[in-house]
């Protein structure tokens, strides 16, 4: 779910899909997106709303765990505390890169842009929830969700509540 998470927020932010692989190793699930080839942007981000969407997408894992959670499809994470239920990614990477972000984009009030990137990774993934979920399962039985399943998935829109 964290990584397709990744993807559907990356497909919903840019309008491009890139595919998104797990595996088990020990027991233990793993995954990737792969960082596109391109930037989404086509330029260095240069405004507070660049900045938002590229946190959004790191974020965009985050949510999907959460709001899985939330939604009683998944037990809490391990790492759960309150309010914040979702999965961030194995330490520091997800994490890392929202704090290399923030202090990157050079905004006066860094944490404000995290918490705007974490409201809206949660809001463009909450309607497409369901069909999120369904997709999940099918990834983690095979192993891999291909660009034009992640982008159907985020076709159909639902008032599913989080």
């Amino acid at each position: 779910m964290h990584e397709l998470g990744h993807g559907a927020t990356f497909h919903l932010l840019y309008g491009r899909t890139e595919p998104v692989v797990v595996f088990t190793v020990d027991g233990e699930y793993g995954g990737y997106m792969p960082r596109p080839e391109f930037n989404p942007l086509g330029r260095p981000p240069r405004s507070r709303g660049d900045w938002r969407g590229i946190m959004a997408w790191t974020f965009g894992g985050w949510a999907a765990v959460h709001l899985a959670i939330r939604q009683g499809r998944l037990p809490d994470a391990p790492e759960a505390c309150p309010g914040d239920i979702g999965f961030l990614g194995p330490h520091p990477i997800d994490e890392a890169l929202i704090r290399q972000h923030a202090a990157e984009s050079r905004v006066q009030d860094p944490d404000v842009l995290v918490a705007e990137a974490r409201t809206l990774a949660l809001d463009l993934l909450r309607p497409h929830m369901p069909k999120l979920w369904l997709l999940a399962e099918l990834t983690a039985s095979r192993g891999f969700a291909d660009p034009p399943e992640i982008a159907q998935a985020c076709m159909a829109q639902t008032d599913a509540p989080d």
